[in-house]
């Protein structure tokens, strides 16, 4: 975890949460979730991918009106 910290914040990020589960399919690994205080995730996914992470999914950026934004904005604070 303290890598992936590392090479995170590397490209000015910052991991909000993180959720760790163990993989089903592959008892020697593990999944792990991040919440990343960036709408673009490509130069962190580049880095991972870089030193062999594998990423499943990518979720980045919020399509919603001014109201929710604003209120997600207040949240991330």
């Amino acid at each position: 975890m303290s890598e992936i910290t590392r090479l995170t914040e590397a490209e000015d990020a910052k991991i909000l949460a993180n959720s760790i589960a163990n993989d089903y399919l592959d008892t020697t690994k593990i999944k792990l979730t991040l919440k990343i205080n960036k709408n673009n995730l490509t130069p962190i996914v580049s880095v991972l991918e870089r030193f062999n992470y594998h990423i499943i999914a990518i979720y980045e950026g919020i399509n919603a009106a001014p109201v929710e934004k604003e209120r997600w904005g207040m949240l991330m604070k």
